[in-house]
Parts: structure tokens; sequence; C-alpha cells
């Protein structure tokens, strides 16, 4: 599926700016509640607890709870690209001629050089950044493609215009910039004539040279595009670094090199994604752009900042954050999650990524939500670094919750009902036992059973209260207890499994429900 196209002023200014600048409503049920709390304290929360509690269905519930609208930022689009050409004064017909070109404005052809695939991508319109090498190498001046054709034999034949002439930055500066010491003509030690540069290369150029978008003749377009204020990934044994924050990815330009590139990972997306929402709110002229530090801020700003932040909350789901290496996943971002380490605060602390070599801070208004099942590693064997920045709130198997879902309904039969209470009362019953004989993190969640509020019959209920039990419970259980028969047999009320020697096999019950209706017996 492609990319959604931005939408273009789809809705007037003054009524973006009332809905986008309305604090969201405050979350009514009681443990949204106690999250926003928690969020308001600490800006990170992990939700832990047994398998099947409900934790990425809160997370993800408390978030819509807010009643946040997609973020809309304003973003200009163009359709011009950006081009190193390297030249010499003296190779130019007159010694001056490139003054005279970048002063008056005029026409020049520029020659096919060594780095022909240029000549060959560059279109009428797209803007040439000149450079003149030797001792003290600079930018020289700004160009347009102004006409480009082709000689008999398929060359091209490529004409720039003029723009103006600028004191830009010095080969020492350019090859040492983080985002430029990759780049070709960078790579390529400026020897050959026309390169292509990538957006943010092109940028930065303009940047360093102290040139405006507003003093180049480019047409450029307003859109608004809708931004999600939330983002969501699940950790596994293997998630890394560079998935997260940075790294290096291998990436094939059109002539088939391979060149290796510093792409952003989901979190420094999201923090980027974050202030700029706030920016846009505060009405501050300013964004953080892909592959650039985070910008600077008058104390003018910040003030304008900070009075919007509670405005435009921003949230990153977490899910399975324990099956992750924390300590490698966050590296020196550990430090700055902390409330008075985020940007504008008074201990605010910006770091240096070790890829891009960028400055990175995360935002006030970034909200992290992580997920731990407690069955899978205890809250007691967590990094304590991660313990002491992040606030925990645990969640049990909830039997109020399935009271109010599957007895409480007054769609229901009675006779629907009966079985309902039948599997609330063998979960419990299991639950009971396995907090006594082993721990409360290895308890079965409630939401298993959720499934049974869809079934209007009794016999749709039977079958699925069945397929729960056998599909989903007693491999868990296995799972469990695979090294312990004795307590497996004892949590089940001796049905379900039977012992063979030193181990346990499952028996073959023709009727789950009668067996249930055993598991809730005392033994």
């Amino acid at each position: 599926m492609g990319k959604t196209e931005p939408e273009v002023k789809s809705i007037s200014e003054k009524e973006f700016n009332d809905r986008i600048r309305q604090k969201p409503r405050q979350p009514a049920n009681p443990m949204f509640t106690k999250i926003q709390n928690v969020l308001d304290y600490k800006k990170q929360v992990i939700l832990y607890g047994p398998p099947g509690t409900g934790k990425t269905w809160i997370a993800n519930n408390f978030i819509k709870s807010r009643n946040i609208p997609d973020i809309s930022v304003i973003k200009i689009d163009t359709d011009k690209k950006f081009f190193w050409f390297t030249t010499k004064l003296e190779s130019w017909d007159e010694p001056q001629s490139l003054d005279v070109l970048l002063e008056k404005q005029e026409e020049s052809e520029i020659w096919y050089g060594q780095e022909h695939r240029a000549y060959d991508e560059i279109t009428e319109g797209d803007i040439v950044i000149i450079y003149v090498p030797g001792k003290g190498g600079r930018l020289y001046g700004l160009a347009t493609c102004s006409r480009k054709g082709f000689y008999e034999e398929g060359v091209p034949n490529v004409f720039i215009r003029g723009i103006k002439p600028v004191q830009g930055p010095e080969w020492k500066t350019i090859s040492a910039d983080s985002v430029l010491q990759n780049s070709k003509p960078v790579r390529k030690k400026a020897l050959g004539t026309l390169f292509s540069l990538t957006p943010q290369e092109g940028l930065r150029l303009l940047e360093l040279a102290q040139v405006s978008l507003n003093d180049l003749d480019i047409a450029v377009v307003e859109q608004t595009e809708k931004i999600s204020p939330c983002n969501f990934v699940t950790f596994h044994p293997s998630y890394a670094y560079e998935e997260f924050i940075e790294g290096l990815r291998p990436n094939a330009d059109d002539g088939g090199d391979i060149r290796y590139e510093i792409q952003e990972g989901i979190f420094k997306r999201a923090s980027r994604e974050a202030l700029n929402a706030l920016l846009d709110v505060a009405e501050i002229d300013k964004r953080w752009q892909d592959q650039f530090p985070v910008p600077t801020f008058s104390l003018e700003e910040i003030e304008k900042i900070k009075g919007v932040v509670e405005r435009v909350p921003c949230y990153l789901v977490i899910d399975e954050i324990n099956r992750g290496d924390i300590s490698r996943i966050f590296g020196e971002l550990i430090t700055l999650v902390e409330s008075d380490k985020r940007l504008f605060s008074d201990n605010e602390i910006r770091c240096i990524l070790p890829y891009s070599k960028m400055e990175f801070g995360i935002p006030p208004n970034l909200f992290i939500l992580g997920t731990m099942n407690t069955a899978d590693r205890s809250i007691s064997l967590m990094d304590i670094a991660l313990r002491r920045r992040f606030g925990f709130i645990e969640l049990l198997p909830d039997y109020d919750v399935l009271t109010k879902i599957l007895i409480n309904d007054q769609n229901r039969s009675e006779d629907v009902k009966e079985y309902r209470r039948l599997a609330i009362q063998s979960l419990k019953s299991v639950n009971d036992k396995i907090t006594e004989i082993y721990d409360r993190d290895h308890q079965i969640g409630h939401s298993y059973l959720v499934k049974l509020s869809l079934d209007t019959s009794v016999e749709e209920t039977k079958e699925t209260l069945t397929n729960i039990w056998k599909y989903e419970i007693i491999p868990l259980l296995q799972e469990y207890f695979y090294d312990s028969p004795e307590k497996l047999l004892y949590i089940s009320n001796n049905r379900f499994f039977e012992k063979r020697g030193s181990s346990f096999v499952l028996k073959t019950e023709d009727d789950i429900i009668e067996a249930l209706q055993a598991v809730t017996m005392t033994k």
C-alpha cells in the first residue's frame, strides 16, 4: 500500500487551531486516571502482570480515552532536487565568468564530467550548488538548471543560470559535517563535476551558506500533514539500538551503487514528531528535521513551548518491553527519559548520538507506556536503571470485569450465564492454587474469557469455553509446570492430566465442562 497523500488544508485555520489547542479530556476510568497520574509524575509507566490481564488493551484504550485529534503539522513541499557542481575559475572562458554568471544571473553550459549519472538525473528547475576547489576551496554560489538537451550521441547537454554568489563554508567544514560527511561529493573528494544530493544534504549546505529558502526562486506549497500522536513497537530479544534510535542501513542509488545511510529509529522519530507538534502549536517557526540536530531556542520561545505542553501529548507504546535488552536498546538515552532531564526542564540534557553525531533530546510531551508479561520475567529481575526511571502499575486477573461483562449482561439468558459463572469460578480456582504453590506472576488473566461475551446460545458458550481451555489455558499450564507434574495435578484437581512415572500426559477429556466443574471443587 502506498503512502497516504497529505491533506492540503482540509479544515479552516481557525478550526484547526481551536481543535489542536483544546486540552484533551481527562480519563474517567479509575485505571486510566492512575496511569495519567504516573505519567504526570514520571513521564513513563510500565503495566505489568500475568498473561491475559489486558495490559496492551489498557495502554491502547487509555490513549484513545484522551480524545486527541491527529496532530497536523504544516510542511513545505517542493519538486526541486539539489545538485553539487565542482568547477574551477580558470576552467571557464574568462577568469571572472563565474562571477558574471552569478551576479548577473547569466546562463552557461556545464560540461559532461566523471560523475555522468548526475547529468542524467538533473532536470530543469533543480538547484545547483557551485563549489570551487583548491586551497581554501568553498561553496561559491547558487544556480538553477535552466535547460537540458542531448547531443547526437545521447550525451546530456545541461545549462545552468546563476542565482547569486555566496560566501559558503570551506571544504574542511563541509567534509567534517555530520550530515554531509557521507554525501557523494565528500566521499568522492569532489573529484568530478556534477553530484546528486539528498534533500537533507542540500538543505544542510544552504544552512551552512546562510541561505534561506525564501532567497531562492523555488515554488513551495504548504501542506497539512497529519501525524499520529501514538507510535507502537514490540521489543524482542534481537531488537537493537539501531532500530530504536538510529543506525546504518544499506541503500542502493539510481546507479546501483550501495551506500550506507543513517536512518532514524522509531524512538528518535517519535521524539522529533512530538517536538515539531509542540512547535507548531506554539507557533514557533522552527522544525527538527531528520538527520539534523535539535534546534536551539530563545528563552521567550521556551516559555511559549512550556505553555502548550499539555495540549499536545504524544505516546510511544512499547509492548513486551521486558523481552528486549533494555541497556542495549536505550543505550545512553536511558538517562534522558527522566522527567527532569527532558528538553526545556531545569536539568535538561542533550546528548550526541554516536552514528549521526547529532545533538538529541527528548521532548516533555512524549510519554512512554510499556507492557510486560511477568510470566516471562519477574519485575524483580528488571534492570535497576529502568526500574528507577519508570513508574509501575500491576494488573492482576480481574473477576469484577468478567462479572460486569458476562454476568450483568441483560441480553443473555440464565442458562447462558450459568456456564459463564462456571468459567469465572474455574479460572479463579486455578489462579488461587497457582498463587498458593507458585506465585502471583503466573496466574491466568481474565481476558481469556472475554470472548464468551460474543456467544448468544448455550451451545455456542459451551463450545467457546471448551476451546478456551483445550487450546489456550491447558497448554499454558503445561508450560508452567513442565517439571512439576504433582503441582499440575493439584491445580487441575486431577482432571485433564494423569501421572505416568515421573511425568504427566494429557488426558482425553470428552467433556471439558464436566472437568471444569470438578476443578472448581475443593480437593
